[in-house]
């Protein structure tokens, strides 16, 4: 198949000398072209860490601005370079970086003279703050690509280890156990805690800071319990407590009637015998009176059937 010449470009004398003077360094052109490709993004809001912030002057008109490079750290687009450009001509432009730096995490009410912006650009390029970046398409087909804040927590930042993922799980877990655990209470509140290693129960009279009255169901007395030490009692467990005390007094009711019988040992607690023991010999519920034997010998003494008189000796 014929091949086709085309015939060599005519250029004028000085671009013939340009083009010769580059030919010692267009090796390292070349280079440095394909390290600073930079590729207009779509519309979208983007999560970059601002890399630059630097005073210059146009390349085009010369005039005063600050450049401001932004990296893509998240999302498909990651490792690409945003650009922005504040100029610094007008007092409408000193709004305009007012309002950057202050969204870039800046106290502008701190600033006292304009004076101090160059520091103040050179402590965010330490800091490297993570910043959303919206960009939209304006009116005359240009893309506008307004700085939308600090993120609080970059996507960047969170943590690649599993472990730590799982730790951190774990930790939010406890944290809604614990919260899920503590109690509110009110006056009127059925509750227990424990005192003395004995379990007590009663209702909640006063609330007065972290401490709450307590009216005990025990004695009726008013004890000062602290919040934290009270636990909430269900109107189902209350009355399974309450018949469970009522079913045990009737069990020591009827156990205290069944042990008191002939033959029963007991402590004589009233009287010129108080202290002395002695068996019963015969027991008379009518009179209220029962007849013991061995405290004093060879006698018969009376003593009544109550428990301010007498006791069982097991």
């Amino acid at each position: 198949m014929p091949t086709t010449k085309t015939k060599p470009a005519v250029v004028p004398a000085s671009v013939a000398n340009f083009l010769k003077t580059g030919q010692s360094s267009w090796k390292k052109t070349v280079e440095d072209a394909k390290k600073n490709i930079y590729k207009e993004l779509d519309e979208g809001t983007y999560e970059c860490q601002l890399s630059t912030a630097k005073f210059e002057e146009s390349k085009g008109s010369s005039r005063p601005q600050i450049h401001f490079t932004y990296v893509v750290v998240s999302g498909p687009e990651t490792g690409e370079t945003i650009h922005k450009y504040q100029g610094l001509e007008s007092e409408e432009d000193w709004t305009y970086l007012a309002r950057e730096l202050y969204l870039l995490g800046v106290n502008i009410d701190a600033i006292v003279n304009p004076s101090e912006i160059p520091q103040i650009l050179a402590d965010l390029e330490a800091s490297a703050p993570t910043v959303k970046i919206n960009i939209v398409m304006g009116k005359k087909g240009y893309l506008n690509k307004f700085l939308q804040g600090v993120v609080k927590n970059p996507t960047s930042s969170a943590p690649a280890d599993e472990d730590e993922d799982e730790d951190t799980d774990s930790e939010e877990e406890e944290s809604e156990d614990s919260e899920e655990e503590e109690e509110s209470f009110e006056v009127g509140d059925k509750v227990s805690y424990e005192k003395n290693g004995k379990e007590e129960t009663g209702e909640i009279t006063k609330l007065d800071g972290d401490k709450a009255k307590v009216k005990k169901d025990s004695d009726g007395r008013v004890a000062t319990v602290a919040i934290e030490d009270l636990s909430k009692v269900s109107e189902d467990e209350d009355e399974d407590s309450e018949e469970e005390e009522e079913d045990e007094d009737e069990s020591e009711e009827e156990e205290d009637e069944a042990e008191l019988e002939v033959g029963s040992k007991i402590r004589i607690l009233t009287g010129k015998h108080k202290d002395k023991i002695g068996t019963v010999k015969s027991i008379d519920e009518e009179a209220g009176m029962c007849k013991v034997t061995g405290v004093v010998p060879g006698k018969i003494v009376s003593v009544e059937l109550t428990e301010e008189a007498l006791e069982i000796v097991e």
